[in-house]
């Protein structure tokens, strides 16, 4: 279940992609070089499959054909926002990093979000989905973090209609590709929420980043999952996230 936190962790931002787009995206440093770090899906075409590493077996698909290369991050700094904007179509080339049938999304940004007090995500943080640990917490701009998308939306007043980032709790039934097969298929996992609501709920919340002991992945989106006891009874919110390692390994590369 999502719930608004009183304080916010700054772990994430709130981003609008398009002017329209509502998301959520996090912070991320080589040592050298500052990423925005999202779901690809929020700004640009997307077409990524996971196949079950048991059955072969589609397990997870989304497809996406928008393209919004403008994208306006919001910053909080005490009671203030501060807002920038990227536009995709400018950056030179190497700024933008993504890896094909993946759903993430890396762009360099001229700023230091420490500066505004946010955390930023090294490698050192970047772990791998792990079986052992029993929960997950996701943080982002879900809920009522955001106003309704239809309505316009002003960049010189974030306030009014941005508020604090939502938490959730997920159990992990976290898997991953077996280690013999992980050159060839993109690290993911799930977890569940175990108590869910609308659909509509989530939206924004693609691009958070899944925590664990570490920095596990980026969320990409949900489906439901029905009862074991009743298949015609969907009891739990089953969360997709991408591994935020071979990201990692990309800007090694």
């Amino acid at each position: 279940m999502l719930a608004e936190v009183n304080n916010d962790p700054r772990v994430c931002c709130p981003i609008i992609c398009g002017e329209y787009m509502r998301a959520t995206g996090f912070f991320y440093t080589t040592g050298t070089e500052n990423y925005l770090i999202t779901a690809r899906h929020n700004a640009l075409p997307t077409k990524a499959t996971i196949l079950s590493p048991f059955t072969g077996g589609k397990y997870y698909s989304i497809t996406t054909n928008d393209f919004l290369p403008v994208i306006d991050i919001y910053l909080r700094r005490k009671d203030e926002w501060f807002h920038h904007r990227l536009d995709l179509r400018d950056m030179p080339n190497g700024h933008v990093i993504t890896i094909p049938k993946l759903d993430l999304l890396a762009i360099r940004i001229p700023f230091d979000p420490t500066t505004f007090q946010y955390s930023v995500f090294t490698g050192q943080d970047v772990t791998l989905p792990s079986e052992e640990e029993n929960t997950l917490s996701g943080y982002g701009f879900g809920g009522g973090a955001f106003s309704d998308e239809e309505e316009c939306h002003d960049v010189t007043d974030p306030g009014s209609y941005i508020s604090n980032p939502m938490e959730i709790t997920l159990e992990n039934t976290a898997i991953h590709v077996p280690e013999k097969a992980k050159q060839f298929e993109p690290v993911f996992g799930i977890s569940c929420d175990p108590t869910p609501e609308i659909d509509s709920i989530y939206n924004g919340m693609s691009g958070s980043p899944i925590i664990g002991d570490g920095l596990v992945g980026v969320w990409s989106g949900t489906a439901r999952v029905p009862s074991v006891d009743d298949p015609k009874h969907e009891t739990y919110l089953r969360v997709h996230y991408f591994g935020v390692e071979l990201l990692k390994r990309a800007f090694n590369s």
